[in-house]
């Protein structure tokens, strides 16, 4: 009889045992998934906020545009990255503003809302590039941040040849066109450059991913170059013929880049303005979030 309690007393604490470690896992995983919901909806609000400073950097930047359509704020050269930090949630109301070099180096106060600002319509900065042509048309072409993409049958207006000048410009199929009729015919598929002293030169599909090819630019011209059937990626350069030094280009758009932080989150907002007509082109939306709990 004894040996029998003894036999029941146990089984009965390996029951109880089991049902502590079920509803400890049952515990641990409903706390898991709570405190997973509660980052997700805090994700989701810092991203929220982010975006309205974003949104306040494009309104920023096309107000700024509004009174001077040659206005540019920073730099979109990599190495040289400047912008101009806007923080929204100064305490006596009034908005701070301060240049930023690099500003992925520089962290800001994840608590406040803030924006950093890039406007631009020329695709060189003088102060920060070398005068290796070669170089530097393929590190605009390698450069993200650049986003020079010229879409099929859509042209782009160099201008800005205030001297006589020597243009660089060389093209990469974008990887990301998946139009099969480049393949299928190629006849169809063709860069398009046009100028006043250099007349009209058609870039084959199957020649589009050679060196840079160069131009002499006579001062005052200007150059068209259009793609026909395809998307490609470019880069483009200009030196002055009379000393070799490199100049800057109007591309005829003028772009806006806004980066707004809160939280642990970032949204970057790029909008495209039409330098002729002044007219808003396209406005890009990108989610940029942080896992590390540092807004940079």
């Amino acid at each position: 009889m004894m040996l029998f309690l003894k036999r029941k007393t146990g089984s009965a604490i390996l029951i109880v045992m089991l049902l502590i470690t079920v509803l400890s896992s049952v515990a641990l995983t409903v706390g898991y998934l709570a405190m997973a919901e509660v980052m997700m909806e805090t994700n989701s609000q810092d991203g929220m906020v982010a975006y309205y400073a974003a949104e306040a950097g494009i309104e920023d930047g096309l107000l700024r545009f509004r009174y001077d359509n040659n206005v540019q704020v920073g730099s979109f050269i990599t190495g040289a990255e400047r912008v101009e930090r806007v923080d929204i949630d100064e305490t006596d109301g009034s908005v701070a503003r301060q240049p930023i070099v690099n500003p992925a180096n520089s962290p800001g106060d994840s608590l406040r809302q803030t924006y950093d600002l890039r406007i631009k319509y020329k695709s060189i900065n003088e102060e920060a590039i070398s005068p290796d042509m070669d170089h530097f048309v393929n590190t605009e072409l390698n450069n993200d941040e650049t986003e020079k993409l010229l879409k099929k049958d859509e042209s782009l207006n160099v201008l800005g040849f205030d001297v006589n000048s020597r243009l660089y410009i060389k093209f990469v199929r974008d990887a990301d066109d998946t139009d099969p009729i480049c393949s299928i015919d190629p006849t169809k598929c063709f860069i398009q450059i046009r100028g006043t002293n250099i007349g009209t030169e058609f870039i084959p599909y199957s020649q589009s991913d050679q060196s840079a090819t160069s131009y002499v630019i006579n001062a005052g011209s200007s150059v068209l170059i259009k793609s026909w059937g395809m998307d490609v990626r470019y880069g483009i350069a200009a030196e002055r013929i009379s000393d070799s030094s490199v100049i800057s280009l109007d591309e005829g758009i003028t772009t806006i880049e806004a980066t707004g932080y809160y939280g642990s989150a970032k949204r970057r907002l790029q909008a495209t303005i039409d330098r002729k007509t002044g007219k808003l082109l396209e406005i890009f939306d990108f989610t940029l979030n942080s896992q590390t709990g540092n807004i940079q």
